[in-house]
């Protein structure tokens, strides 16, 4: 039974090793040269404005028990002046609605699409690499013997049975 599980050891180790570091390495590679050279994203000055006032004035409500009163009268002032607050005279755009612009809805297919392709690129590497190798011997009950077959694909084994 034991002889069942032993790879053949002339080309195992070494054929086995490379074919899973190389693509690992190259793919590896790939992703990091897309973060690092992946200048089609463009941030508009107001947008982190926007986003930077609305983190300040989280954190003055958050933390605003640890300042001065005067400190954080000054602060709030900043923030919710009826005529010159921040808060009260910049206009922000409400958030898209993701349903409702198709343009949108396609982006994100394709965000799903390009997070499912290499999970099934890779689902389909580490079958061939390890197609023809019995990994582990599973016990099947008499009740489905007759999907054995399913189970120990390309095994053709009398110890199986």
């Amino acid at each position: 039974m034991a002889d069942i599980a032993v790879a053949n050891k002339s080309y195992a180790d070494c054929w086995i090793l490379f074919r899973i570091i190389l693509p690992t390495l190259l793919i590896f590679s790939f992703f990091v040269l897309l973060m690092l050279f992946n200048c089609s994203q463009n941030v508009e000055f107001v947008k982190i404005s926007a986003d930077q006032a609305m983190i300040r004035a989280r954190m003055l409500r958050e933390n605003g028990k640890f300042l001065p009163k005067q400190s954080f009268l000054m602060r709030r002032h900043f923030f919710n002046n009826e005529e010159s607050g921040y808060l009260k005279t910049v206009k922000r755009a409400s958030p898209p609605q993701p349903m409702t612009d198709p343009n949108m809805m396609v982006e994100m297919l394709k965000g799903n699409v390009t997070n499912v392709l290499p999970m099934i690129a890779i689902g389909g590497w580490i079958n061939w690499t390890f197609s023809g190798f019995v990994t582990t011997i599973v016990p099947l009950r008499p009740s489905i013997l007759a999907f054995g077959t399913i189970y120990r694909k390309n095994a053709d084994f009398v110890i199986l049975d």
